[in-house]
């Protein structure tokens, strides 16, 4: 499953990945855009892996398909434009990949555009991309914290159900 915001190059991802392979032409890539017809996944027989590419919809207005092909998944491409890092959408269906225990893997996108659009040099590329690499290691951090903190919680709440007496009185005896 690719998780980004919209136009953050997801379905082109595919088609390379495709093409990579020899199941589409080299020419067509970012043309053919196959993982936007409706057949959603593409099988490979006598391989020993089967992968399944689910390309999901970054716009927000998709976000109950995106939670229910998180849950068919074993794991998660994320795919981050590094020109704009971040954004909202992959912000909460990354919250949804991480709260479902997905293999993440993080791929940054459009790596050309700090040099042929802003002009860049590799120094202040590195720093941009820096940048958004710990940006993303903070969300992840705050969710790991929060999930630990929230199982602490449950934890806390059973103990306390598991040694309750019945008895209501909280004055001392």
């Amino acid at each position: 499953m690719y998780i980004a915001h919209v136009r953050h190059g997801k379905t082109i991802l595919a088609d390379d990945l495709l093409a990579s392979n020899g199941i589409i032409s080299t020419r067509l890539t970012g043309k053919l855009r196959l993982m936007d017809s409706l057949e959603a996944e593409q099988n490979r027989d006598n391989k020993k892996y089967l992968i399944n590419l689910i390309d999901t919809p970054g716009h927000v207005d998709f976000s109950s398909e995106v939670s229910t092909v998180v849950q068919l998944c074993d794991g998660a491409i994320i795919l981050v434009d590094v020109v704009e890092g971040l954004r909202s959408q992959t912000l909460a269906t990354l919250r949804q990949a991480w709260l479902e225990h997905l293999r993440i893997i993080l791929v940054f996108n459009k790596i050309d555009r700090l040099f042929v659009e802003h002009k860049w040099s590799p120094h202040q590329a590195y720093v941009c991309i820096h940048g958004v690499l710990k940006h993303i290691n903070d969300v992840v951090a705050k969710q790991f914290t929060s999930l630990l903190l929230e199982k602490g919680a449950e934890q806390e709440v059973m103990e306390k159900a598991n040694n309750d007496d019945g008895d209501d009185n909280w004055t001392k005896k």
